[in-house]
């Protein structure tokens, strides 16, 4: 019924889809009622909170977070027209990761866009504000990546909330995507 996406993990240093894959629900309003309204529904209907009370839950920011991920994902065509990355150039784009092994460490990237020239390694964040350490989680990403030889990577941040002082000014992200660009 369109409601299920699979995603597979694309290799960056072989430009070949792995064998490992997640499922993921891409209907919005679905996973937000299984992950946050199913789990106190017995407190919502017996009238204990309403809508204003339920963004003070515990995990709101966290489910929020998911959610606008997902909303990217299912709206790739956009992201890709804001990175102004043609179509004839794309080798795979979705969400990544890697496991832990011997030889290295695990991985996760949020939307993982490989063109022929270059990487992009896109960050998706949901908070009031976001803090200066995802510069630092976006660093350590990028170490962990295995990148074929001679390709650029790109480090891309979509957002909605503000920015903390120190993001934009460390040069850490090629673009900065506030998500309300993909809103007008």
């Amino acid at each position: 019924a369109g409601f299920v996406e699979r995603d597979y993990a694309y290799s960056p240093a072989t430009a070949r889809r792995g064998k490992l894959s997640r499922y993921r629900l891409k209907d919005n309003y679905l996973r937000f009622y299984l992950k946050y309204i199913e789990p106190a529904r017995e407190r919502i209907e017996a009238g204990i909170f309403g809508a204003p009370e339920i963004r003070s839950f515990a995990r709101f920011d966290v489910v929020m977070g998911l959610q606008l991920q997902n909303l990217v994902l299912n709206n790739l065509p956009l992201v890709l027209q804001e990175l102004r990355i043609a179509a004839a150039r794309l080798r795979s784009a979705s969400p990544y990761f890697q496991n832990e092994t011997a030889r290295q460490k695990a991985c996760q990237v949020d939307l993982l866009i490989d063109t022929q020239y270059a990487v992009y390694v896109c960050e998706i964040k949901f908070r009031r504000t976001l803090s200066v350490a995802v510069v630092d989680e976006m660093t350590e990403k990028v170490k962990r990546l295995k990148i074929e030889k001679g390709k650029s990577v790109r480090r891309v941040l979509i957002y909605l909330g503000e920015l903390a002082s120190g993001i934009e000014e460390s040069r850490a992200f090629d673009e900065l995507l506030p998500f309300e660009r993909f809103l007008g």
